[in-house]
């Protein structure tokens, strides 16, 4: 099984094309926006044409023997697909029908064991069923029946996210775009399983961190050889496991077939090999976007310096951090000296640091203020709390000058940005930061979670 040829096809053919609402139509129209346009073909034995595209009336009639197939065909349907393609020489394929091994019926429990056997008859690297495809970013590939500004975002290092779910591959699609590598809907695993898109993500050169939200392990072995070669490359690895619980566990086998297994086992792996392990949605993508944007320019030690607005933002982060556990050392006293000049006579030099609203229209003191911080042992990372949304004010936006510049002259401690309140935020501020390895986080508790 070569799962090159799914993720990496130089040739595609999209069979069950069709113009009626449904994955025929959204597959066929989005795959011809991929790079290969000119090599990807249409299949439908009743037409001869589709959207000004030629249709074929069946695989043998192609002009090439493709790479990948995608069925958007009924369920019923799929092995005797299968077994063509592999007759063919075809060495992958995507199944986005439902009805296989996630149903508890006799009939759907043997097409599952019909479409596995038939890929394994002929070695086919089948992605699904029951799955929406994947995106690719780095070869701009969409094999999904939808890329959600995926293509072309000229992405050169992002997130390989990989998930049993094609709810939250289209999740992370939507918000975030142009931090995407690689985006890949697994479903029921009956071929290429979870572990082995993760392991494909782990040796990519383009991929920063791995994303994955798992429901269960099929192949424990390659589990740890994914995570190994994640941890060999200093490649952070992301994880949401589902299925913790009783019912998580009914849910999980009800959605994709997937036995959830046991989850101590589960979390001794990850731990073993320096996995973060996140308890939402939310604490997971944030804390991808977080690894990715700062692209291997992580924390020495663990001391936070966090830099806050105002009193109340500042005792919420004191309050928070100590929740988490996350380490707030006092500042060396040559560092509070430093400080003491810049702030005004009411404000105290601690950390957490209060900084008040007024230093910031400051720009010397800002940049004199983080470089003091940069410059203190104690401190591994830069927490800053700093608004970010579209009626930023000029204080928001000194921030995002002054980091930059220090960032490029080598004289500012990783950093990350937690925004004060939940808004729409500022295109271009976000660009801003996170072009110079700045990640701007989500609000409150969650972006606390990730930093830890």
């Amino acid at each position: 099984m070569d799962i090159n040829k799914l993720l990496h096809p130089k040739s595609m053919a999209v069979i069950g094309v069709s113009d009626k609402p449904g994955f025929g139509r959204n597959v066929a129209k989005s795959s011809v926006r991929s790079s290969i346009a000119d090599r990807v073909y249409y299949v439908n034995p009743k037409r001869d044409e589709l959207f000004d595209r030629k249709c074929y009336h069946s695989l043998e009639e192609l002009p090439e023997t493709v790479d990948l197939i995608l069925l958007c065909t009924p369920a019923a349907t799929v092995a005797d697909y299968i077994d063509k393609a592999g007759q063919l020489g075809i060495g992958a394929a995507i199944v986005f029908a439902s009805g296989f091994s996630e149903e508890r019926s006799e009939k759907a429990q043997q097409m599952a064991k019909d479409v596995e056997a038939a890929a394994k008859r002929h070695d086919i690297a089948l992605c699904g069923p029951n799955c929406v495809g994947f995106v690719s970013a780095v070869e701009n590939i969409c094999a999904s029946p939808k890329d959600n500004g995926m293509l072309g975002n000229g992405v050169e290092r992002g997130i390989g996210v990989v998930a049993q779910s094609g709810y939250i591959t289209n999740g992370f699609l939507l918000p975030d775009s142009k931090r995407l590598a690689y985006v890949i809907s697994a479903g029921n695993c009956t071929m290429c399983s979870i572990e082995d898109y993760m392991l494909f993500l782990a040796e990519n050169e383009h991929v920063n961190c791995v994303a994955a939200y798992i429901e269960g392990i099929r192949k424990p072995k390659v589990l740890v050889q994914a995570l190994k070669a994640a941890r060999d490359r200093n490649k952070p690895v992301v994880v949401l496991k589902a299925g913790m619980t009783e019912k998580g566990s009914f849910a999980a086998q009800s959605h994709t077939g997937s036995m959830a297994g046991d989850y101590k086992t589960f979390e001794s792996i990850c731990r073993k090999f320096g996995v973060v392990l996140t308890s939402s949605l939310q604490e997971f993508s944030t804390t991808a976007r977080m690894f990715s944007v700062l692209d291997g320019n992580f924390p020495k030690c663990s001391g936070i310096g966090a830099i806050n607005f105002s009193g109340g933002e500042n005792t919420l982060c004191a309050d928070t951090c100590d929740r988490l556990g996350l380490e707030l050392p006092p500042y060396s006293e040559q560092t509070r000296d430093a400080i003491k000049k810049l702030l005004p006579s009411y404000s105290t030099a601690s950390n957490p640091l209060d900084a008040t609203t007024t230093m910031f229209s400051e720009k010397e003191k800002v940049r004199a203020l983080f470089e003091a911080v940069s410059e203190d042992p104690s401190y591994g990372l830069i927490v800053l709390g700093n608004d970010v949304g579209v009626k930023s004010e000029n204080k928001d936006i000194t921030c995002a000058e002054i980091m930059p510049q220090l960032k490029q002259e080598g004289r500012l401690l990783p950093s990350v940005v937690i925004p004060s309140t939940e808004q729409p935020r500022n295109p271009e501020i976000l660009e801003t930061f996170e072009k110079a390895g700045i990640p701007v986080l989500s609000t409150g508790l969650f972006a606390y979670m990730a930093v830890r």
